[in-house]
């Protein structure tokens, strides 16, 4: 992958991947990016909310709280 991951956070991306897949079959849209995982919590995350607009074509974090209760505000 070209970062350092434990097992643990290898299989949680690799788990994301095939759902994402699954979402963008289901719904017939595509995300291509590098290097766009800026965020990550091997113990998932307790809340994530991102940006519904469909006009920018962005995909962007509205809101996003860590399993540790921080968020990134803090």
């Amino acid at each position: 992958m070209g970062i350092m991951t434990t097992d643990k956070e290898e299989r949680n991306y690799q788990a994301f991947m095939n759902e994402l897949e699954k979402l963008s079959k289901k719904y017939g849209i595509g995300i291509s990016g590098c290097g766009v995982f800026d965020y990550w919590d091997e113990n998932g995350f307790k809340e994530i909310e991102y940006r519904k607009d469909s006009s920018s074509g962005d995909l962007r974090i509205e809101k996003l709280i860590f399993s540790d209760g921080t968020s990134l505000d803090d």
